[in-house]
Formats: C-alpha cells, structure tokens, sequence
C-alpha cells in the first residue's frame, strides 16, 4: 500500500495564498481583459503612489509619474489613481475612458497602456506625457509661440476629425470635454487629447444626429451653451468648445479668468471680434509675431465655432482646412530672408495700440522667465552649468536629509534649509533654497529655477548672496548659496541695537547691489530684481548687507534695459510698484520704489506690513498724512545729523513717486545715500577732518 505524502507548505506560501484570495476586482468587459495589469507592478512602477511622484490631480483622482516594465520595454507612465468611495459614481466613467482610448489610436490621443480593475486599487496607466497640460503654457507667449499654437490647433482638429469620424470605423466619438486642461502636451510641443470620460459612443452612419440624454457633463466656459439648454449632444458641442480653446491660444488666457469684469472669454471675444479690436485681448508679444492673413484665417475659424446656430459652426474637416491654411501662411512669412534672423523679442513704441499702458518710451513684452534675446541666448542650460551641479545625497547630508530642525523658514515656492556641505575639500556653512515638487511640476514653473541660476551664476558682488550651486535630481530641485549671513534685516527694524550709521551703510550696501543688477559695464544682460523687501536682505555679524530673494527677476538685454517688460508672476504687497497694476509690467524704477519704502522702514524702525493694516497701506499713506518727524524712531531720531536726515528722507520720498519717470535712477539714490552716510560719519567724528575721498577708504 502506497503512502500519500503531503507537499509541505512553508508560511511564506502561506502568506502569499491568503493575499491571493483576498484580491477581488470588478467585472470588466471580456474585450479589455488583455490590458488588465496587476495592482503591485503599478505601485512598484510609482514607488507605492509616492507624494513626490503626484503631477496632478485629474477627474478620477491623483496622477503619478512612474515607470514600467510594459512588453519588455521600460516606459515612462501617468498612472490616475481613482478614489475608492467614489467608485460608484464612477465606475461608468471609468469603464468608458478605458474602453473608448483602447478603440481609438491616433498620434495625437493620449495611449492608454492598461488599467488595474482590483477592489480599492482602480487605476488607469497612460503612456506619460512629460510637459503636462496646454492651460499651464496659455500665458507665456515666449515659451509657447504662435507657430507652436497654430501647430498645437492644426493638431488637436486632426485628433477630432479622427474621433469624429474615420471610414474604417464603424462608430463615432463625441468628446464632451474638449479643452485646454485636457490637452496634454508631449516633450515635442506636439498635443494628446485624453479624458474621454464623459464622450458619448455613437453609430457612424448616425453622426450628424442629436441624442437626448439624461444629463449634460458641463464645463464652465467650454459648454456649447444650446446643448445646455436642449439637454442633448452632438458633434457641433466639441466644435464650440474647440473654438473656446482657439480663442485661449489666440488671448494667451484661460477660458474662466479671476477678472469679475471679464470673467468668462467667449462674451470678451465675440465682441472683441465683431468690432474688429482683437488686438485688445490677444497677448501683445503673439500679436507681434503674427502674420495678419495668418492671424485673420485663425480668429474667423475661431469665432464661427462659437456660433449659436449649432448648424451655422463649421464642420471638423472645414476647420482643419482653414487652420493648415493659418499654418501655411505663418511658415511663409517666418521663412522669409528679412524675418530669418529677427528677434523674438516685441519692441513697440508708445501710441501703437497694442498695449494699453501709460509709460513713455519703448516697451519690450517679455515670457516672465525667458530673456527677449535671440532664442540661441534665450536660457542657459543646465549642461552648460554642469560645474555647479552638486550631488542629492551631498545635499541631503549636508542638511540631515532637509531636517525641520534645520529648515530657516518656508518662501513662495518651497522651504530654505541651513547645513554645512563639504565642497572643494574644506567644510562651508550653506543655505539650500529647495523648490517644492508640486511647483516643478510644469515647464512653466521650471523656468524659475533655471533663470535664477543662470543668472546669479554671472553675478559676483560683495552685497549680493555667493552662488554655490544647484541640485536637481531624485525630484529634488535645489539652490545652494553660502551662508554668508543668517539675520534678516526686517527682524531689526525695530531693534535699538541697530544704530543709524549701521542703517545708513546697510542702504548703502544693497543700493550698490542694486546697482550693480540693474547695470555693470562688462555685462551683457541687465536684472530687475522684482522682490525687494526687508526680508530679502541678509545680514552678517558685521551688519554687511547681502541681497536675496532672485526667484522672480526679471532678465533683459543691457541695450533694452530701460524698457518695460510684462509679467504675470508677481504676487502683489506694500513693496511693489503701484504703476504694476496699471501695466503689467516692471521696469528699474520698481526695484527703487520698493527700496524706498525699505528706506522708510529703516528710518521709522518698523515694518511696513503690519498684523492689524491691510498689506500696509497704512504705513504708506502715514508718509503722506503725517510729518515724518511723528513717524520717525525717537532712538534714532536723537543719534541723527540733520543734514543726513533730510538727504535720506528726501531720497526715500523721491523713490516712491507715484509717477516712474519722476523716480530716480538706483545711481542717483546711491549718491545721495553715501551723501547722508558721509553727513552722518561726519557728525559723529567731529575730531577727525576729513576728505570724502578718504572718507570712502575708512569705510
């Protein structure tokens, strides 16, 4: 008789089996089994859903970056991680988005790799897409110029026409969606339509039909308003939301804007274009790059699509004519002899009527990060900074791996942490300005951290924070500055210690600075700062001020220095130019505004932000209210010259004229405040006669 032996299983089987039968996954259509993909190759794919991996957060959820092994090749991935308790209200889309992509292969879709349909785990993975959304480059008409536009709209109407309608399919697709946030844009420039989530499947031979349903997805500032109305669905409802995105590309805006007055783009436009002032709301730098047949065939397509006779809007076919047309014309006018070598920079005189801003002179429109240079010198790249290129694991050592313990306070696009780095073999004391991930996420965003270090990699100046150099590796994005000084210069304002000769040669100091970015003679580029404040100067322990805070700085040609450049990343406080509200733009007299009232808080020795007064306004209007006399610190008042008192005061008031041509240049505030210095030095060594000459050498 034979004995039946058992096979042993060891707990780690055990373990394993017990996994296995717990998983439980949705009933899915049998056509899309082939692309099922388990649960743990997508969370070994994203690192386990890591945060630093999050790009952005879509209809069903977060989206990750990752990479997986897929078909024997290693494949850069979006993977769009739904939220379980919404999985019932959810699960239709999710089945649509799935099975409508895996039909659908153009080159201008998004690719959808596969999807985990596993209880708790529902994910969809797409082929990654690395610049991100189209709405995120709306504004930035350097970066994304009006050929790439019309190159992005000629794009997007072929991958319309194709779901619309292609002969060996026999079915149609209604997108239902269609705008610029879901219009991804690949390392190319060249754009993927995605999130068909909400499209309607319908036969080919019944295309040209409207269909009741139930509900109408709407999107504010993209919904064709009729279908609205009529509750049903058709193919003139992504034709209107298409020319929605158009009228975006064309104004280098977003359909819904924060403006109250012009809050919503298909009104502004429609108006805009039939009183033929489109050059009212397009972006001032595209209007100058445009051809006008170009521009006239765009905008014409644009607005038809808005028509609210959904059977007066052109068909898809019509509009990918029309647009290639726009294209064609575009190329031949950039392909001319006379515009080969012409700059990307926009130079318009006052009076010409593409800006509606007071300033007299030039104005130069710029992207906010991208010099208005030729597009070979419109950034340096980081390989040409590979010198300064430090190591993650340096840094994070450098800091016990970016400890609270050691992070000096939190900025508008991350945190800055102190630590002590070996570096060309001796110890230094370092300030490690880390960039948050979910700020790097877009290109857009990016450029901050590469103009900020291609610019101070060129500035050597004794006021100004000494550039080490830069991480960016393993999602970290890091600026590495020596730790020249740790005090900030608006926590002793008030403080007594602080004397008024110390005062006088720390304005002394950062107006040299000042000058210096503004304007040196063996430099090529001239810097507006565009952040100045008593919080961004540093002092030493000898009280020498250093100058910070590059982040938004605004880079232009010496020979264009004086121009106004347009920007929409400054974030509005008691130091900024009122004339920026007026024009959008800075030039240098906002840097000397904002350093007047600096001046103003180191005479009064108080801050001009203040708990209890709305972004300090009411410090400002005090100065024009008040005798300064009531304003000034009685401390410093009785250690005061006169004389170095009305020179300083004077100079601070000339600095915040409302007007900029009436405000002087940082030069001129240079003499005036070594005036008051000199005063002051004098006042106080009675004893010693002196020449300025010498006084300049003690000092």
């Amino acid at each position: 008789m034979g004995i039946s032996v058992k096979p042993h299983l060891s707990d780690a089987n055990v373990v394993e089996m017990v996994q296995k039968m717990k998983i439980s996954i949705h009933s899915s259509p049998d056509h899309l089994a082939h692309l099922r993909i388990p649960f743990e190759d997508i969370e070994s794919a994203t690192n386990n859903f890591a945060e630093e991996n999050v790009t952005d957060t879509g209809g069903f959820g977060k989206r990750y970056k990752g990479q997986l092994l897929w078909s024997g090749e290693l494949i850069d991935i979006t993977a769009q991680r739904l939220i379980h308790k919404e999985w019932d209200e959810k699960e239709q889309q999710f089945w649509t988005e799935i099975s409508i992509l895996s039909s659908l292969k153009h080159k201008n879709l998004v690719s959808i790799v596969g999807f985990c349909n596993e209880i708790g785990s529902e994910t969809i993975i797409y082929k990654r897409n690395s610049r991100g959304r189209l709405d995120n480059y709306l504004s930035y008409p350097m970066l994304l110029t009006w050929m790439k536009r019309l190159e992005i709209s000629v794009a997007v109407a072929h991958a319309l026409r194709y779901i619309h309608y292609d002969e060996p399919r026999d079915f149609t697709v209604i997108h239902r969606n269609m705008s610029s946030n879901t219009i991804l844009l690949n390392d190319d420039w060249e754009p993927k339509l995605f999130e068909f989530q909400h499209s309607v499947k319908t036969k080919a031979s019944e295309r040209h039909h409207s269909f009741h349903t139930d509900s109408v997805w709407s999107k504010k500032g993209y919904t064709d308003p009729t279908c609205a109305d009529t509750v049903s669905v058709n193919l003139k409802l992504d034709i209107y939301s298409f020319g929605m995105v158009l009228f975006e590309l064309l104004c280098g805006r977003k359909s819904v804007s924060d403006d109250q007055d012009n809050k919503y783009l298909a009104p502004v436009a429609i108006f805009h274009y039939r009183e033929k002032i489109l050059d009212g709301i397009t972006d001032p730098d595209l209007w100058k790059q445009m051809d006008p047949q170009s521009l006239n065939i765009f905008a014409q397509i644009a607005y038809e699509c808005l028509n609210e006779e959904q059977s007066q809007r052109p068909n898809i076919d019509q509009i990918v004519t029309r647009l290639e047309k726009a294209l064609e014309l575009q190329l031949e006018r950039e392909n001319r002899p006379d515009m080969m070598f012409k700059e990307n920079s926009v130079v318009v005189t006052a009076g010409e009527g593409t800006s509606s801003n007071n300033e007299k002179g030039p104005v130069t429109f710029v992207s906010p990060r991208i010099e208005p240079d030729v597009s070979k010198k419109r950034m340096s790249s980081l390989k040409d900074l590979s010198h300064l290129k430090l190591m993650y694991q340096d840094i994070a050592s450098a800091t016990n791996r970016f400890a609270h313990e050691n992070m000096i306070r939190e900025y508008r696009f991350g945190k800055i942490f102190k630590g002590r780095l070996l570096h060309s073999g001796q110890f230094i004391d370092i300030i490690v300005k880390r960039f948050c991930t979910g700020c790097m996420k877009h290109e857009s965003k990016s450029i901050f951290f590469l103009t900020e270090i291609s610019t101070l990699s060129s500035l050597k100046h004794k006021n100004l924070l000494s550039l080490v150099g830069f991480c960016d590796e393993k999602s970290v994005k890091g600026i590495i500055y020596k730790k020249e000084a740790d005090k900030r210069l608006e926590k002793y304002l008030s403080d007594e210690t602080l004397t008024w000769m110390q005062r006088l040669k720390i304005c002394v100091g950062v107006a040299n600075a000042l000058s210096y970015i503004h304007y040196d003679a063996g430099r090529d580029f001239s810097v507006i700062h565009c952040n100045i404040g008593s919080s961004e100067i540093l002092l030493d322990d000898k009280w020498e001020p250093k100058l910070s805070g590059f982040e938004v700085l605004l880079k232009n040609t010496v020979a264009r220095r004086h121009r106004l450049l347009l920007t929409r990343d400054i974030i509005e406080n008691v130091y900024l130019d009122p004339k920026y509200k007026k024009t959008g733009g800075m030039t240098h007299k906002s840097d000397v505004y904002s350093f007047g009232v600096v001046l103003f808080e180191v005479l009064c020795g108080r801050s001009a932000v203040s708990l209890d007064e709305e972004l300090g306004e009411g410090f400002l209007s005090q100065l024009t209210k008040s005798h300064l006399d009531e304003m000034v610190d009685l401390h410093l008042r009785r250690q005061m010259d006169p004389e170095s008192f009305k020179v300083f005061s004077e100079t601070a008031y000339w600095c915040i004229k409302e007007d900029r041509a009436d405000r002087p240049y940082i030069d001129q505030v240079v003499k005036r405040l070594e005036k008051a210095l000199e005063i002051q030095w004098k006042h106080e060594n009675p004893v010693k006669r002196t020449s300025s000459i010498q006084f300049k050498v003690c000092n």
